[in-house]
């Protein structure tokens, strides 16, 4: 028994090894990056550190680079770098966007109603937009539960709508 343990593991190691570096064949993997993480991939060493460990363990179809979260709005410089290196290793790249402004105080969003929110939210998203050809948005973008902050009690009970189009 002892003598077919090494084998086996070789065997398991090498299937593992081809498994991985193949695509799937009945569905893509993409993964999102926060924008914590995508401000560290300036420094190429942690970059290319982290998609090692990554890529050791899944084949990678597409990756979406969050540009914003809790009022964090990733560089220039380090987006395109970060675009470039997967590029480079044939993985399709897109944005994102969290339209948090700060998390640790419940979710705190926000609010669309307010014209300089708003105008916050645009920048963010023509920021996203210079980068790249698409992007996704948080689910965050449609917690509205802040929205009332500048309504007047007439909308409020009202209650305010808003449509995507």
């Amino acid at each position: 028994m002892k003598n077919l343990k090494i084998p086996f593991i070789i065997l398991l190691t090498v299937i593992t090894f081809q498994m991985n570096a193949q695509s799937y064949k009945n569905f893509k993997v993409a993964i999102y990056c926060r924008a914590y993480e995508v401000e560290k991939m300036a420094d190429l060493n942690w970059l290319t550190t982290a998609w090692d460990e990554i890529s050791k363990g899944v084949h990678v179809d597409k990756i979406y680079l969050e540009t914003h979260r809790d009022l964090l709005i990733v560089p220039d410089e380090t987006l395109e770098k970060a675009k470039q290196f997967f590029k480079d290793k044939g993985i399709e790249v897109g944005g994102g966007i969290t339209y948090t402004i700060d998390e640790s105080n419940n979710f705190q969003t926000f609010c669309y109603t307010n014209p300089e929110d708003r105008k916050k939210v645009q920048e963010i998203a023509e920021h996203t937009a210079k980068h790249f050809d698409f992007f996704i948005l948080d689910d965050f973008f449609l917690q509205a539960a802040n929205a009332i902050c500048v309504l007047p009690p007439k909308v409020i009970k009202a209650g305010p709508t808003f449509a995507l189009i």
